[in-house]
């Protein structure tokens, strides 16, 4: 009641257009939910930013061999942070003539890793991995498993499939290695705009996203990655708002890098009767794509005036 209470109370202040206050109680909402959450809240942001970047650091250190000669799948990763256009994406992506199957924010990798206890202790500051060539073939074989276990996997369609899995980005370094023939399409909004949607979406089962600077810290993780992707071929970077202003061009682009033949209906999606819902972003795909007004980015910009000299992407 008291989460739901401040939720009304922020969009009555939103109504009256008095903005600092209705950020001020959506945060207070977003506080008042995590209080219970903390443990599950603790063991999830060491696992993101400190047990799962160890993780990799080692995995570069380790001769692992590609699984060039094994693996026949050639799935595509849309990376982004939750509201960043993910959605739109992948609906662009699996409504045109190719038939491909999506698979939705999946979760294979997380769900891999913990099922198969690759990292056991997700309370200790230090990680204790066998990064054996045996050892990365069982974390391959898991992830598989989660993808046939949805039907993603079917070689008449070429073992094509999507996977936009919020926490993607972070395993890139592994996904590259067990899926050499994998596309990866990085999703881009305007950070302020991104900012204030992870903020006004309350998310219950995404803990960071109920703490700004937890928001702010993600954010950064994700950002320093698409410097370091954006000469790489095999990677696609799609601005939302250009995306929503020019989707004719923006999306012939992208069926371009992923070698697919484009046809309008990638685009029409909305006029499919059979389209579920599943989450917010779904809903809103029941309606064409809609040019994104950034206008009322001035109404917060002096909220986050702190972040602003903290991070140079977050830019107003």
């Amino acid at each position: 009641n008291k989460i739901f209470g401040k939720l009304i109370i922020a969009e009555n202040e939103k109504l009256n257009k008095n903005y600092e206050l209705e950020i001020k109680y959506l945060l207070d909402s977003h506080s008042t939910y995590i209080e219970k959450k903390n443990l599950a809240a603790k063991q999830e942001w060491n696992y993101l930013t400190n047990l799962l970047p160890q993780f990799m650091a080692k995995l570069q250190e380790a001769n692992i061999i590609s699984f060039k000669t094994k693996s026949k799948l050639r799935p595509i990763f849309i990376m982004g942070p939750p509201r960043s256009g993910t959605t739109l994406v992948e609906n662009i992506i699996v409504s045109g003539k190719n038939k491909i199957n999506s698979g939705g924010e999946v979760e294979s990798l997380g769900k891999t890793f913990y099922s198969e206890n690759i990292i056991k202790d997700y309370n200790s500051n230090k990680i204790k991995v066998d990064l054996s060539q045996k050892e990365i073939e069982r974390i391959y074989n898991g992830i598989v498993y989660q993808y046939e276990q949805l039907g993603l996997i079917d070689k008449s369609k070429d073992n094509i499939f999507t996977d936009k899995s919020l926490e993607n980005f972070l395993y890139i370094d592994l996904i590259k290695k067990i899926f050499p023939n994998a596309k990866f399409i990085f999703c881009y909004r305007d950070p302020v705009a991104n900012v204030i949607g992870i903020i006004k979406n309350f998310l219950p089962n995404i803990f960071w996203a109920h703490s700004l600077d937890k928001i702010f810290i993600y954010l950064d993780m994700y950002y320093q990655i698409l410097k370091k992707v954006n000469s790489d071929k095999n990677c696609l970077i799609i601005s939302l708002e250009e995306l929503s202003k020019n989707p004719i061009d923006k999306s012939k682009k992208l069926y371009n890098f992923l070698d697919l033949n484009w046809s309008s209906d990638c685009i029409n999606f909305h006029n499919k009767k059979n389209n579920p819902i599943k989450t917010l972003s779904n809903i809103q795909l029941r309606n064409k794509i809609k040019k994104h007004d950034l206008s009322y980015l001035q109404n917060y910009k002096n909220i986050f005036y702190k972040y602003k000299k903290k991070y140079e992407w977050f830019k107003f």
